[in-house]
């Protein structure tokens, strides 16, 4: 299927692409292997994040004492190498534990926890 740039470089997606993707106001873009890689990314609203951490029974005490423990890690360009995923969404998490140097990544996720043999730190539930 083809698609064409105008003049100020636009692109528009033709319907069917996008209905296969799902809804999305943003893609992620770059380029690899002289193509050109758009991944829908869905941004979270502040209001959806509460939600999530009310349905984990979390506070703001609970998130100001887990502060401190944390730190800010940057994806560098190019960002680096990780295992295939399924889900696009677990990229960042495994990018960022690479960049950061993490002792472990932390996760309930099933995709992320199926990928511990084969990534450079361990990958374990709180549990463990």
């Amino acid at each position: 299927m083809l698609a064409k740039i105008t003049s100020k470089n636009q692109l528009t997606l033709p319907k069917s692409i996008t209905a296969a993707v799902g809804p999305a106001e943003y893609f992620e873009v770059e380029a690899r292997n002289g193509q050109i890689v758009l991944t829908p990314v869905r941004i979270q609203r502040a209001d959806a994040v509460r939600a999530k951490l009310a349905e984990l029974n979390l506070d703001e005490q609970d998130v100001a004492d887990y502060l401190p423990y944390c730190i800010t890690v940057c994806i560098p360009d190019p960002a680096p190498e990780v295992p295939a995923c399924r889900d696009i969404f677990d990229l960042s998490f495994l990018q960022q534990a690479v960049a950061g140097r993490a002792d472990a990544l932390v996760t309930g996720d099933q995709e992320l926890l199926s990928l511990s043999d084969s990534f450079v730190c361990p990958i374990v539930t709180a549990e463990q």
